[in-house]
């Protein structure tokens, strides 16, 4: 399987060069997806039928920076444990990441998630792509579950961060670390594979979140989303809950690609 080559924090290599974004289509799917008919508003194929796009054949798609199919959770992935697990496990497409937090009654972090590290001066916009299956419960405010983290990191400072994270509505795009922190509801169906499209660009005035489901665009946030010099970021996938009481959070996840 191929791995993208580790760094002091994550981030692209190289900036992605004519990112192209969902689109205003109602079922518009990220870049790297095709439209099954293009037709404008409504894309007559997959979407419409309720037919998720997860688990097909993969293969990690020329021009991509990093593809991972978690046949093995190994180097450069780095694990992190906090009264969860994280481990492979038969399903989607061959082996899947499986990571799994039981209920917890009181406030601090729990964490089962695997982070990628990687430098990259002067990256500022990417588009992920994976297939998705979670289960949980309602979280109550303040609680939070998080399943999808993009730290950005500058001069060895948080200056950023997106992703998806669940809330009292429900799983949120959000922005974080920046002076006007925002989300948007972005539901997505429970146990069941769902191919997750995520676009985001780190600015400090100018940023951007989108996120589709299964083709389909969900959430769109627009604003800041960098307080700081970005040189290097962090990818954060699988389950972290903290806040309060909060509901078990299970994650898999397969067919990651990093564009």
């Amino acid at each position: 399987m191929p791995h993208g080559v580790v760094g002091t924090v994550v981030a692209l290599a190289t900036a992605i060069v004519g990112c192209t974004p969902f689109g205003t289509d109602d079922a518009s799917p990220p870049a790297s997806l095709p439209d099954d008919a293009g037709v404008p508003n409504d894309d007559g194929g997959a979407t419409d039928a309720g037919t998720s796009l997860a688990c097909g054949p993969f293969v990690c798609p020329n021009g991509a920076l990093f593809c991972e199919t978690f046949d093995t959770i190994a180097s450069p992935w780095f694990t992190q444990l906090t009264h969860g697990t994280v481990r492979e496990v038969e399903d989607c497409t061959g082996k899947a990441l499986l990571a799994q937090l039981p209920a917890a009654s009181g406030a601090g972090p729990r964490t089962a998630r695997v982070i990628l590290n990687r430098q990259s001066p002067g990256q500022t916009e990417f588009v992920l792509e994976f297939d998705a299956w979670i289960d949980t419960g309602d979280f109550e405010s303040p609680s939070f579950g998080t399943i999808l983290g993009l730290s950005a990191h500058g001069n060895g400072n948080v200056t950023g961060f997106v992703g998806l994270s669940f809330g009292e509505n429900g799983l949120n795009a959000v922005i974080r670390s920046v002076p006007q922190e925002r989300s948007a509801v972005a539901p997505i169906p429970l146990r069941t594979w769902v191919h997750v499209g995520f676009h985001a660009k780190f600015d400090a005035t100018n940023g951007l979140v989108e996120v589709a489901f299964d083709g389909k665009t969900v959430a769109v946030l627009f604003g800041p989303t960098l307080s700081g010099p970005l040189n290097g970021l962090s990818l954060e996938l699988g389950a972290l809950t903290d806040g309060g009481p909060t509901p078990a959070l299970t994650v898999k996840i397969d067919n990651l690609v990093l564009r």
